[in-house]
């Protein structure tokens, strides 16, 4: 186990690995921690334990910090959308930060696809909120999943159900997030300054090389020449502290980014 844990976590500061439910349990338990749970575990009077919210294959996200398991995320899929697979962090890494870095990785992963949470957790479910999930009546779920739902008993005032629309952050039909970031009209003046939860999701995806995605203009942030990366880095740090200026701060890693300003693009050419 880590030696040192920060006050607080950045994006930087955090590893993931993809693997199933029974892997990342796995993972926990030899490492020594035994607190995390599959769903078919910890379910019980909120939800059948052989309920598609138990039993759909799930993908999850194992978040490490310097090879300790600190966290995992993660969603299933069900036909023609997502649901949520739940959230962990261990007990002596919480309050530091990597609610909002598990979040905002669930929602880099996640695509165009629609995903549902059900939530028996009220702490959980201000989180979820707070990352841009909005309520939704049991009425308003997909028939399939409301007919999971038949015959099952749970407190309303307990048991919440929300869901993130594949169109987040009002980007109608976009498949990525950096589309509106990299656009003339994706960054209306006058809108609000870009929560925390975006910007952190924003971090990840670039120094993962999913953003941004159009190669015809931008260069991969692995390929970015030295000087290049610096300026992104120092963007992405500043935009990290200043909310009010991200919009700016987008600019500037649009320009560090843009293959005109990058000696070394041709080097994705040839690969």
């Amino acid at each position: 186990m880590a030696k040192d844990i920060p006050a607080k976590f950045e994006a930087k500061d955090i590893t993931f690995k993809s693997m199933n439910e029974s892997e990342a349990s796995k993972e926990f338990v030899e490492d020594g921690y035994n607190d995390y749970q599959k769903r078919s575990m910890r379910y019980g009077p909120n939800l059948p334990k052989d309920s598609i919210w138990a039993t759909s294959p799930a993908s999850m996200f194992v978040a490490y910090y310097e090879d300790t398991p600190v966290g995992v995320v993660g969603f299933s899929t069900y036909k023609r959308v997502l649901l949520g697979a739940g959230i962990h962090i261990r007990k002596e890494y919480r309050k530091k930060g990597l609610a909002d870095i598990l979040l905002a990785k669930l929602l880099s992963e996640k695509g165009s696809k629609t995903l549902y949470v059900n939530m028996t957790n009220p702490r959980a479910s201000t989180l979820y909120r707070d990352a841009g999930f909005k309520d939704m009546k049991v009425e308003s779920l997909p028939k399939e999943i409301q007919e999971e739902l038949e015959g099952t008993n749970y407190n309303d005032q307990v048991q919440k159900f929300l869901v993130f629309e594949s169109g987040w952050w009002g980007v109608v039909k976009e498949r990525t997030v950096i589309k509106e970031f990299f656009s003339p009209s994706g960054i209306a003046k006058g809108d609000k300054p870009m929560s925390n939860y975006k910007w952190k999701q924003l971090i990840i995806g670039i120094k993962e090389d999913r953003f941004p995605s159009d190669r015809k203009k931008y260069v991969k942030y692995s390929n970015l020449s030295d000087i290049n990366r610096k300026m992104v880095n120092g963007y992405l740090k500043r935009g990290a502290k200043n909310p009010k200026k991200r919009e700016q701060y987008i600019q500037g890693i649009a320009d560090e980014m843009r293959r005109s300003s990058n000696e070394r693009y041709e080097l994705e050419d040839r690969r």
